[in-house]
């Protein structure tokens, strides 16, 4: 299990400053029409670099062949679903022997528990890890649009999950609220450590990790 994923990497540096802030996953993006797209070969190349830090592979809508072709080249710790896949999707990568994390898209609109467990629970139940991220319309993953954090936060305090991940417009600033808000045990970022789309800060990467350790210290 990993606590802070710094999503979106693409380069050398980029993994050395989350690995440099104290991060402990790096997510590896493979969805071709995104800014933070990575060549399976080149991604390859970044985990074999740094092998104290977890990976895990974002996909959209991708076949489950290819997906445990580039999980396998690339070594991944886990595949991360973020398009419109199929409950089957998620057994037949499961059943292949991969980690698959679950990106469910809420409405940024208000949350009730029911609306997420409806959402939540199928995938929960065949033995996905669950992500919470906002849903960006036909855009997946990314769109630094932020989630109804209280009401998720009434959700986690009855629900029977505990490793979940919290995503959705979270950076340096808000990270530490977010937490305390949301009750999330992990936190993923991309655009949020960002000085451009697609071009990582250091400084971000480092005060986003400050700030959420130091709300879990």
């Amino acid at each position: 299990m990993f606590r802070i994923k710094i999503c979106g990497v693409r380069a050398a540096e980029d993994v050395r400053a989350a690995e440099a802030a104290g991060a402990d996953c790096i997510g590896l993006n493979f969805y071709p029409p995104s800014v933070r797209y990575l060549q399976p070969e080149a991604a390859a190349l970044l985990v074999e670099a740094t092998p104290t830090l977890k990976s895990a592979g974002v996909f959209v809508n991708e076949p489950v062949d290819r997906v445990r072709e580039i999980a396998e080249t690339v070594k991944l710790d886990w595949v991360q679903l973020h398009g419109d896949e199929t409950l089957q999707t998620g057994r037949d990568l499961i059943a292949a022997g991969l980690s698959v994390i679950r990106a469910v898209r809420l409405p940024t609109t208000e949350l009730t528990a029911a609306t997420i467990d409806a959402i939540v629970l199928p995938w929960a139940e065949i033995g996905a890890r669950i992500l919470l991220d906002a849903d960006g319309g036909p855009q997946f993953g990314g769109s630094g649009q932020r989630l109804d954090w209280d009401g998720i936060g009434r959700w986690a305090a009855q629900a029977s999950l505990n490793d979940w991940i919290l995503a959705g417009g979270l950076n340096p600033v808000n990270v530490g609220d977010a937490i305390v808000r949301s009750r999330a045990a992990a936190v993923d970022v991309a655009s949020g450590t960002e000085s451009a789309p697609g071009q990582k800060d250091p400084a971000k990467i480092a005060a986003f990790v400050d700030n959420a350790k130091a709300v879990w210290a």
